[in-house]
């Protein structure tokens, strides 16, 4: 876990951002990419649900991607969350969480002390997050 906090990865404008800038808060942590279909199928369910629990969560996508590839790809599909480009070695925090397969997308709830609460490999359900968001 304290590798997943010390993340260094940069915001579509190139300013630098560690998860830790996070600490005390709710967090869904959405690994994925520009070129994953399910991906980007989700991100809209992620980005009305960033806005429902604003305040009291902060959702953060975690692109394997260059930020040249997301902020082209983020001009396109605008969501309510930062996203963060960390590059294709990124991914690698998410095996110690349950990716073993380092496949995207890849989520996982952190409550406020940053522990893990849920996790899942694949596309994500609305109702599935709805139920542990509004358990934390």
């Amino acid at each position: 876990m304290a590798a997943l906090h010390a993340l260094v990865a940069h915001d579509l404008d190139g300013r630098r951002h560690t998860l830790d800038q996070w600490r005390g808060t709710a967090m869904v942590l959405n690994f994925w990419a520009t070129w994953c279909g399910p991906c980007r199928e989700e991100m809209p369910i992620l980005s009305d649900l960033a806005e429902r629990y604003r305040g009291r969560v902060q959702f953060v996508g975690i692109a394997a991607d260059n930020a040249e590839k997301v902020r082209a790809f983020a001009r396109a599909v605008p969501v309510s969350y930062p996203l963060l480009a960390g590059g294709e070695e990124v991914i690698q925090l998410s095996r110690p969480l349950g990716n073993l397969p380092l496949a995207v997308p890849f989520t996982i709830i952190l409550d406020r002390a940053g522990r893990p609460t849920a996790a899942g490999l694949g596309r994500i359900s609305r109702a599935a997050l709805v139920e542990v968001l509004d358990q934390l």
